[in-house]
């Protein structure tokens, strides 16, 4: 099945589950993700009309981030603190927040406020990444003195 014809399938079985749940697919933001995508084929995901792009890898983030512009890019995997200076500057979304330590560090890398979800860790399972469900409300306001970091969701 050509890219074409899966982005139309895509698109029909988000229709049908907004109809669904009684929800307008325009409340929607389809994020594709481009993990071992070459660059060539991420743009070919552009082409169709896909303006949010994410990657979880901070290299290949980096090249596609070089090589498309014009789209809104997510950073959507966990970030070592060595790493953030390397991509900080260069995306719009981080959806993986967990730790003070990374929100400080993205706070001072930027210039302008960088839209962040912070990661809960729901299941309670200590080798799962997140935020303690009972930890998250004081880890939300402890974000609430960087200027740099955005809260939109978690």
């Amino acid at each position: 099945m050509t890219l074409d014809r899966r982005y139309r399938k895509l698109q029909e079985d988000i229709k049908a589950a907004c109809d669904k749940a009684q929800r307008d697919v325009s409340e929607l933001t389809l994020i594709a993700v481009t993990k071992y995508v070459t660059i060539d084929e991420t743009k070919k995901v552009k082409a169709l009309g896909i303006s949010d792009l994410g990657e979880n890898r901070v290299k290949e983030a980096q090249e596609k981030i070089e090589a498309i512009k014009d789209v809104a890019w997510h950073f959507i995997g966990p970030l070592q603190s060595r790493k953030v200076k390397e991509i900080a500057e260069k995306i719009d979304y981080f959806h993986a927040l967990d730790r003070m330590k990374i929100a400080k560090e993205l706070n001072k890398r930027r210039s302008s406020p960088l839209n962040c979800f912070i990661q809960v860790n729901i299941s309670g399972e200590a080798t799962k990444g997140g935020v303690e469900q009972e930890a998250l409300q004081a880890f939300v306001e402890s974000l609430s003195s960087l200027e740099n970091i955005r809260i939109v969701g978690s």
